[in-house]
């Protein structure tokens, strides 16, 4: 009987200590439970993340590889694409109505300060005024390319063009990767030669 209990105790521990990472850190025994939580395995105290956190990271298939990829990851893909572009089609939008918003705040300061003659003051409100000019005109540039990435995304999810779109995104990745000078293995004061 007692052979059985310790079998089956034996049985269970084995099973715990599978879904686990047993390490050694400074001569004590470590187990990890999971990606979050560990223990010292013999005073049974929680240890500090920084000791056991384990890195996640996503490795670059090597080139002519083939992505282990779903059709279905690919839709999450578009969607969450979709999702960041109408993001920042709302942060563009922000920003240029802000710069539009300082543009006007400014025009009204130099006109006050030209109103009571104050030339010096003017003369700097003059020089803000110019670069919030160019910065709103860059901004409403930016919401219209926004916009228009965002009306892209989301014409891929509408139409179901995901497959496409990540082909695409591909080559253009390949494209980019291949005029890089660190792909050429050339030193780049020799291209000057």
């Amino acid at each position: 009987m007692i052979r059985y209990y310790l079998f089956f105790f034996g049985i269970i521990c084995l099973a715990q200590l599978s879904a686990q990472e047993v390490r050694e850190v400074d001569g004590r025994m470590m187990v990890i439970v999971n990606d979050t939580t560990a223990y010292w395995f013999d005073t049974k105290e929680a240890v500090e993340p920084s000791l056991f956190s384990v890195v996640s990271v996503v490795i670059e298939p090597l080139e002519d590889a083939v992505d282990p990829i779903t059709e279905g990851d690919l839709i999450r893909i578009a969607q969450r694409r979709l999702q960041l572009a109408n993001e920042a089609s709302e942060l563009a939008a922000a920003r240029a109505l802000a710069a539009q918003e300082n543009k006007e705040s400014i025009q009204e300061r130099l006109y006050a300060a030209r109103s009571v003659g104050d030339e010096q003051t003017a003369g700097q409100l003059q020089r803000q005024l110019q670069l919030a000019e160019r910065v709103a005109d860059e901004s409403a540039e930016e919401q219209v390319d926004a916009l228009r990435q965002a009306n892209l995304a989301a014409a891929v999810v509408a139409e179901g063009q995901h497959v496409q779109a990540y082909n695409i995104n591909r080559r253009r990745r390949r494209a980019r990767r291949s005029r890089r000078p660190e792909d050429l293995n050339v030193l780049p004061h020799a291209r000057r030669l």
